[in-house]
């Protein structure tokens, strides 16, 4: 009896913790903003720092947007643009990545 309570504690300590760590993981929701007509994003939740990562839960985002809502034929060419500003984000991203992991070459000394 006492080996059943243990696992079930230890169960319901499991869980809670998965529930928990699933709650507090952050996401992005996209919306189009009738005011400047414009695609923006509200957060929930800590948001990552890196832009990678930041652009995949954009890009997360819009999918979701466009299952959800069906967007119209203007809408939808808003989202087109965003995805490809996305993506040209990605790009510059990894391009300075990349730079920043080549060795400097080494300084010239002057006599």
């Amino acid at each position: 009896m006492k080996k059943l309570f243990l696992l079930i504690t230890a169960l319901f300590l499991t869980v809670s913790s998965f529930a928990q760590t699933a709650a507090s993981k952050g996401y992005l929701e996209a919306f189009i903003d009738p005011s400047t007509g414009m695609i923006s994003y509200r957060k929930f939740g800590e948001i990552t720092k890196d832009g990678i990562l930041l652009i995949d839960m954009k890009t997360s985002a819009l999918n979701n947007f466009v299952e959800q809502k069906h967007p119209d034929a203007a809408q939808m060419t808003l989202v087109e643009k965003e995805r490809q500003d996305l993506d040209k984000l990605r790009q510059r991203i990894l391009i300075q990545r990349e730079r920043m992991m080549k060795p400097l070459p080494p300084m010239d000394e002057v006599h």
